[in-house]
Order: structure tokens, then sequence, then C-alpha cells
């Protein structure tokens, strides 16, 4: 009986550690800092001056390498336009990163607007990660995690769906974009992967 079982952790193990690819979609309100965590994930080196950047109009994508697996992020930009034509893409999308500045609560209102459409509007991927992200939490007059969660609804978005997590990162120096991708690495395991494939297949979307 144990050396079935050890066979049969062993054997969830292998399968655990196989590469995945995969396609994570980021939002948020523009300013927010989407793009320099865009890049800041494609270049995680802390020595890389961070460039400036400009307001991302359209969509921007980069496929990242982490652990053996494969992680496409398209950030679509901020403004109400393009936030509106993102939920058109949904179905093509593993997990959703939502990305929210910890030094404007002025803000946090209108964010917890966007992600209570986002997870409305995304039933059909409940199953889905959704990761808040918080960035610019080094920077002076940052809001707390606990706050920010709280002024998000955080509590409320996790009755409806499977797995939300709210992380603390700054595009500014890297810090916590690798416990990111470590995240979404794991959140999105094969079976969700197996799932979302068959409801495009089958056209369930």
């Amino acid at each position: 009986m144990g050396s079935a079982l050890s066979s049969a952790t062993a054997a969830c193990s292998d399968v655990l550690a196989l590469p995945k690819t995969f396609d994570v979609m980021l939002v948020g309100l523009d300013s927010a800092g989407k793009t320099s965590i865009l890049y800041r994930f494609a270049h995680r080196d802390p020595t890389n001056m961070l460039p400036a950047t400009e307001t991302t109009i359209g969509v921007e994508s980069e496929t990242i390498s982490y652990r053996g697996h494969n992680i496409t992020i398209t950030e679509f930009g901020g403004s109400a336009k393009i936030r509106v034509c993102a939920r058109v893409y949904f179905w093509n999308y593993y997990a959703f990163v939502f990305v929210v500045d910890a030094t404007a609560p002025e803000r946090f209102s209108e964010a917890k607007e966007e992600i209570q459409r986002l997870n409305n509007d995304s039933t059909k991927c409940a199953s889905h990660p959704l990761l808040i992200l918080v960035n610019k939490t080094d920077m002076a007059g940052a809001v707390d995690l606990a706050t920010i969660s709280q002024a998000l609804g955080i509590d409320q978005i996790s009755r409806l769906r499977k797995i939300i997590a709210v992380k603390g990162v700054s595009a500014m120096t890297g810090e916590g974009l690798d416990e990111v991708l470590e995240w979404l690495s794991t959140a999105v395991d094969h079976r969700l992967i197996e799932y979302h494939d068959r409801l495009r297949r089958t056209g369930r979307y």
C-alpha cells in the first residue's frame, strides 16, 4: 500500500513539474504601471534601468520563460475604451492580472468597479486565477495591502472566484515579480489548461 501511494505521489509530482504554456491578460487603470511591470517581467535583472514609458494605446505582449514554463503576458491599455475591448478577448487567457496603484487611493473605488466588471464579465472563466497586483508599494504614501484589499472588496469577489490573490510589487525595483510568476505557474495548473482548451475547442466560451 505504501509503495503504491509513493508511486502515485511521484507520478503526481511529475505531472506538476511538466512545462506549461499559457497566456495571461494584464489590465488595470491608466498610470497604474502596467507597461513598467511588463518590462520588468521580461527584464528581471534589477540592474536594468526602468525606461521611461508611454501610455499603451492598444496591446503589448511579452513571452517569459520561467522554470521551463512559457508565459505570455499581454497588456491591454488602461483607457476606458481599451478596457471595454479587452473583455471581448477573455476566452484567450488562462489567468487575469489587474494592476492597482498603491499610491492613488482616490482611484480605489474606480479600480473596484473595474475589477467587479472583469469578474462579472468573465463568469465563464470563474475557475481561472485572478491576481490583484498592487504596484508602487515601495513609494512614499503607498497604502498597505490590507486596506487596499478592503477598499477593492476582495472578500466579496473571492466568494465567486475559486483562485484569487493580492500581491504587492514594485515595477521600479522588480521586487515581488518573481513571486508573481511563481504564483501564476502554480495557479494555472494542467487541469485548468485542459479545461480551458476544451471549452475553446467546443465553442462553449
